[in-house]
């Protein structure tokens, strides 16, 4: 599979049907490895029509396909304010990725890296030093893919329902 035929834009109402499915293929992908996220409604269409008005949802395309969803926010993240076991690697503005997902299918070909890739771009066009993710301690697929990307395990954090998550930092431009 060609990378040039991919390409990511922001997305419209119209793709919230398809979005919401690939959440649902999602859900159902972490259940299947006993991965306790995604697993209580949450995502849901309330979060990406509020994502949607934020312009902050954006849609992998492959020929007119959608085939992946992530969420890259301009906005400090108040889940990270508190960090246990470690510390952010940067005090300044970040970019936020939340909910990346691949259609099962495209799964193992690197194509999330798309949205890591479109996070550097708007921190790099903002001035911004660093991106900040997290995941779930027990999905080791994604961990060890933001290992892959560059990122710093930085310490755990605790989302506003108490839920744990690993919260992981990469430093771009070279500046920390």
């Amino acid at each position: 599979m060609e990378m040039e035929t991919h390409q990511i834009r922001l997305a419209q109402s119209k793709d919230l049907e398809k979005v919401l499915m690939l959440y649902n293929q999602a859900s159902l992908f972490l259940k299947q490895y006993n991965i306790d996220q995604w697993q209580n409604g949450y995502p849901n269409e309330r979060t990406f029509a509020d994502d949607l008005s934020k312009d902050s949802l954006y849609v992998l395309i492959h020929d007119i396909d959608i085939i992946g969803v992530a969420t890259i926010l301009d906005e400090v993240d108040h889940n990270y304010d508190v960090i246990y076991e470690g510390q952010w690697l940067h005090e300044g503005l970040y970019i936020c990725i939340h909910r990346i997902t691949v259609d099962n299918q495209y799964k193992g070909l690197g194509l999330a890296k798309l949205f890591i890739d479109k996070a550097v771009e708007l921190a790099i066009n903002r001035g911004y030093s660093s991106i900040r993710i997290d995941t779930h301690p027990d999905n080791q697929a994604m961990r060890k893919f933001l290992k892959r990307q560059g990122f710093m395990n930085c310490g755990s954090i605790y989302l506003e329902n108490k839920d744990l998550r690993i919260g992981y930092e990469k430093i771009i431009g070279g500046i920390i």
